[in-house]
C-alpha cells in the first residue's frame, strides 16, 4: 500500500499548473512542451501499472499465466521488482497493445480492452502533440521564407541581374542566421501595450541614444520618445549608408558590425565605426526643411545593423518638448560650426 501513495508527488493538476506558468517564461517552450508530454506518458504508465498490480491481488497473485506471479516466487518478492515488472507490463501493454499471455478472465479481457483504448489515445495525443511541436517550430521558418520567396519571384518577373539577385538572397540568409524572426520585428511589437513597448525600448536602446552628444541631458521623458521613434536597417557589405554631398535628414547608431568612413574618391578609409559609434547627429537638430549636408562617406564592411532616427520623427517627439527643441537647434548649429 505505500506504493499506491507515491503518485501524490506527481499529481496531473500540479503538472498542469506548473506547465501553463513555465511554458509562458521560459526561453524553450517546446522543450518544455517535450519534456511535459513525457512526463505524462511516464504518470499513465505508473497508475497503469498500480492498477494491474491491485487487480492482480485482488484476483490471486500466480492464480493464471496473466496476473502478478506469486510473491514467494524467487526474484519476484521485492517491492522494486513488483513496481518494474507492473510497469513494464503496463508500458508495453500501452505502447504495443501486446502481453506475453493472453487474459484468462472476464475482469482481465474488461481490464486489457480498457487498456487497448488508452493506449490508442495516448498514442493518438502523443503524435499530435508532436505534429504540434514541430509545426510551432517550422511557423516561423515557414513565414521568414515566404517573404523571402515572394522578394525572390518579384527579382525574376522584373529581370534583375543576377549579382543582385545573389546579394538579396545572401541578405535574407544573414537574417535568418542572425535574427530567426520575421523580417518586420516592429509590426511584432506594436502588438504590445505601448507601457510594455516602451519598457523594451527602453532598456535595450536607451544607454546607446544617452551617448549621442546632442541628447546628452535632456528630459527623460523626450529620451523614451525617442527610443520609440528608433527604427532598425540592416546593410550589407559594400552598402553606402550615406555620401558626401547628400541631404541627411537621418542620424544612425550602429548596433552591429562595422562601418567605414570614406575619403571622396571612395577608397581611402580615414575612419572605423564600430558598436556603439553614431554619426549623422548634426543633420537632424536643423529642424528646417533642408537638412545638412553629408560631410563624408559611409559604407558598411560586412552586415551591419544600424539604429535610424529620422528629422520627421524627432520633430514628432518635440511636440510637447519646446524648450528641449530650442536646446537641441542651439547644439546643432554648435557642432555645425565645429565640423566645418
Amino acid at each position: 500500500m505505500v506504493a499506491l501513495r507515491m503518485p501524490r508527488l506527481l499529481r496531473l493538476h500540479r503538472l498542469l499548473e506548473l506547465r501553463s506558468t513555465t511554458e509562458t517564461r521560459s526561453r524553450f517552450p517546446n522543450f518544455l512542451r517535450l519534456c511535459f508530454l513525457v512526463a505524462i506518458v511516464l504518470l499513465i504508465f505508473h497508475w497503469n501499472a498500480c492498477f494491474y498490480f491491485m487487480l492482480s491481488r485482488w484476483i490471486g497473485f500466480g492464480s493464471d499465466s496473466w496476473v502478478y506471479p506469486e510473491l514467494t516466487k524467487p526474484g519476484f518478492n521485492s517491492l522494486a521488482r513488483q513496481y518494474l515488472f507492473s510497469l513494464y507490463w503496463s508500458s508495453r501493454m500501452l505502447t504495443t497493445g501486446e502481453t506475453e499471455n493472453p487474459p484468462q478472465t472476464n475482469i482481465e479481457l474488461l481490464f486489457v480492452t480498457v487498456d487497448l483504448t488508452v493506449g490508442f489515445l495516448v498514442f493518438a495525443a502523443i503524435v499530435g502533440q508532436f505534429g504540434s511541436m514541430i509545426t510551432h517550430m517550422l511557423l516561423v521558418r515557414r513565414e521568414f521564407l515566404g517573404q523571402a520567396e515572394a522578394v525572390k519571384q518579384y527579382l525574376v518577373f522584373h529581370g534583375v541581374g543576377d549579382d543582385l539577385q545573389r546579394r538579396v538572397v545572401a541578405w535574407f540568409n544573414y537574417m535568418w542566421e542572425t535574427k530567426r524572426s520575421s523580417l518586420d520585428r516592429d509590426k511584432v511589437l506594436c502588438k504590445l501595450p505601448n507601457p510594455l513597448r516602451t519598457e523594451i525600448a527602453v532598456q535595450v536602446h536607451l544607454e546607446t541614444l544617452k551617448r549621442v552628444r546632442i541628447f546628452a541631458d535632456v528630459e527623460p521623458g523626450l529620451l523614451k520618445e525617442i527610443v520609440l521613434k528608433l527604427r532598425s536597417q540592416v546593410y550589407s557589405p559594400g552598402d553606402y549608408i550615406c555620401k558626401k554631398g547628400e541631404p541627411g535628414k537621418e542620424m544612425y547608431i550602429v548596433n552591429s558590425g562595422r562601418l567605414q568612413v570614406l575619403q571622396d574618391d571612395s577608397e581611402t578609409v580615414i575612419d572605423t565605426l564600430q558598436d556603439g559609434s553614431y554619426f549623422g547627429e548634426i543633420s537632424i537638430p536643423n529642424l528646417s526643411n533642408t537638412g545638412n549636408r553629408r560631410t563624408a562617406n559611409v559604407r558598411s564592411e560586412g552586415y551591419s545593423e544600424l539604429l535610424c532616427l529620422s528629422k520627421e520623427d524627432l520633430l514628432e517627439a518635440l511636440t510637447e518638448y519646446p524648450e528641449a527643441r530650442k536646446l537641441l537647434e542651439i547644439r546643432g548649429r554648435r557642432l555645425l560650426r565645429r565640423s566645418r
